[in-house]
């Protein structure tokens, strides 16, 4: 380092070449691969050869079998009114009849029903839990439906918290409850969305990723579903309603995301129209004949 002359030099100062082996393998600027950092640092980048093998290569590979040994987690809300499909979309979407015990109306109050479950796909574990509504909209004073469920997301959060500001935290042990997408299930009137849903979404919005579904989508015609759509969107705009987005910095999916982001419309293709937010579920049985 040079302390006779100005002291000594940060190391945002240096070039990074000062701190390279020369007997190290290829390295690409030899390609005019001249890669600079933040701070305006050349770095070298260097490949090392099959001799020099530090052990880094095996990271990635590590860190899948730690997750597949672990197993991943994965909390579901769904929202809805009684008969709605809730626990048919539930099936439908892991192939899976869970055998959720079905609703009636004799609630007094909203309640949540909660299933867990551990799927097993090859080697990888899902440790799944369903949180159903009970009785959601089905009161004449529907003052409260969604208080109960604010009330529980925000447990989830505090226990976490608490969890987390433990001295010795044991997170890896920890199950996690926090809920990680709320699936709600907008009833298909064909018209407005109903004030009872706008005021439960809005007070979820920045609590929970809300993914707007409609439901029974084959009762209304593509004409019907299309404006419907719209107006859902539009409705949740002016409510400055917060729902999910669907990540756009992946070049991969970026293209995909966006398009389902962007809403359904008739002057798209079929594909994007029904693969697009609110999406939409037909609910149809399948007979097999033997």
């Amino acid at each position: 380092m040079d302390v006779h002359h100005g002291g000594i030099r940060g190391l945002h100062e240096r070039n990074v070449e000062e701190f390279m082996d020369a007997r190290s393998g290829a390295d690409d600027l030899v390609n005019g691969n001249n890669l600079v950092d933040a701070e305006g640092v050349k770095v070298r980048t260097v490949k090392l050869l099959a001799s020099q093998n530090v052990g880094f290569e095996s990271l990635p590979v590590q860190f899948v079998n730690k997750a597949t040994k672990a197993g991943f987690v994965f909390n579901v809300l769904v929202i809805g009114e009684t008969g709605i499909g809730k626990s048919t979309l539930i099936n439908s979407l892991f192939n899976y009849d869970f055998k959720l015990p079905p609703g009636d109306y004799q609630h007094d109050s909203v309640t949540l029903d909660k299933h867990a479950f551990q799927l097993e796909e090859g080697s990888v574990r899902l440790h799944l839990t369903i949180i159903e509504t009970k009785g959601y909209g089905d009161q004449l004073n529907m003052t409260d439906s969604c208080q109960g469920i604010v009330e529980y997301i925000d447990k989830q959060y505090e226990a976490y918290f608490q969890e987390e500001s433990q001295v010795v935290r044991r997170l890896s042990d920890y199950k996690d409850t926090r809920i990680h997408v709320c699936l709600f299930l907008l009833a298909p009137t064909g018209s407005n969305v109903r004030a009872l849903d706008l005021e439960c979404m809005k007070l979820l919005s920045n609590k929970v990723n809300i993914i707007p579904v409609i439901a029974r989508g084959d009762s209304l015609t593509k004409k019907e579903l299309d404006s419907f759509k719209r107006r859902i969107m539009a409705e949740i705009h002016q409510h400055k309603i917060s729902i999910y987005s669907f990540p756009e910095d992946d070049g991969q999916v970026a293209d995909l995301n966006r398009k389902m982001n962007v809403g359904g419309g008739g002057h798209q293709p079929i594909l994007w129209w029904l693969f697009s937010l609110p999406f939409i579920v037909f609910f149809f049985a399948v007979v097999c004949v033997g």
